[in-house]
């Protein structure tokens, strides 16, 4: 019961109206110096988002919802600057953050659920993508990776992304890429862009330079410098000159202004009223 009052805070009385906004005490202008030490320096390393959750919304308090389900996905409710909002998060400390069967149907349902109420959508992006393979290809990851293009296409709930540090592959796009039109994306300058992991790039495209070096004894050394390359390339901070699409962001920002960020943009778009082009139907895929 105290669980599903807790839900009912951040949720309208019907779909017609704005869920309420609340003074939480919380200044809406907090910056938070804490968040220039989440991330790690290597990023082999992973890190839990809830360090970054817990820092940017109101009063630290994000109520989780199927914790337990698919937790390389977080999803829930909080309040930036009194207003409810909906986050949808990557979590890198739980199977790398993908996007496969289970945390996709966990995506997928949230926000159609956030969309009927209009409660606008925060997606925090740190992921390597879809999984590849056999395996995830007989589970269908295919599928259920089109029904999360097919939902996004049609959200007209406010929506905002902050891309944290990797934004790789088709999970780009579902999560709110550019293209997708999201109201505003915003990145940190560790952000990187790319079809794929620049770890993969190196092995795929380099593999005889690496066999070679691998029988010279300096594998380590050339592997670093493809890598560093590579990953220079598809840093935010120099995307800009190569891509015009999918790989963009309205701004590059500083990580101790994410929460004013945020609370600007819902602000920006507490009236946004949105429809979407007359037609008969659509149909989601199976």
């Amino acid at each position: 019961m105290a669980y599903a009052k807790a839900i009912l805070e951040f949720i309208p009385p019907n779909c017609w109206e704005k869920a309420n906004w609340t003074d939480t005490g919380d200044d809406p202008q907090r910056q938070e110096e804490a968040l220039l030490g989440v991330l790690p320096d290597d990023p082999k390393f992973t890190y839990d988002i809830h360090d970054v959750i817990d820092k940017i919304v109101d009063g630290g308090r994000f109520l989780e919802l199927k914790e337990d389900f698919a937790n390389h996905l977080v999803i829930g409710f909080a309040r930036f600057g009194g207003f409810p909002v909906g986050i949808v998060a990557n979590n890198p400390d739980e199977m790398s953050g993908i996007l496969e069967p289970d945390s996709s149907d966990k995506y997928d349902r949230f926000m159609n659920f956030l969309d009927a109420f209009d409660i606008p959508l925060v997606t925090l992006v740190d992921t390597t993508a879809f999984p590849p393979g056999d395996r995830w290809e007989r589970q269908g990851v295919i599928r259920h990776g089109a029904k999360l293009l097919h939902s996004y296409a049609h959200l007209t709930c406010p929506k905002i992304t902050v891309v944290l540090r990797r934004s790789y592959g088709g999970a780009n796009i579902v999560l709110g890429c550019s293209r997708m039109f999201p109201d505003f994306v915003y990145t940190w300058p560790t952000a990187e862009f790319a079809p794929t992991g620049p770890e993969t790039v190196v092995q795929a495209v380099f593999h005889k330079e690496l066999a070679r070096a691998r029988e010279e004894g300096n594998y380590d050394q050339v592997y670093g410098r493809f890598l560093g390359a590579l990953k220079e390339q598809f840093s935010v901070l120099n995307l800009a000159k190569t891509w015009t699409s999918y790989y963009t962001t309205h701004e590059v920002i500083d990580p101790r202004e994410t929460r004013p960020r945020i609370i600007r943009a819902l602000k920006l778009t507490r009236e946004k009223r949105e429809e979407l082009p007359e037609k008969k139907r659509s149909i989601k895929p199976a």
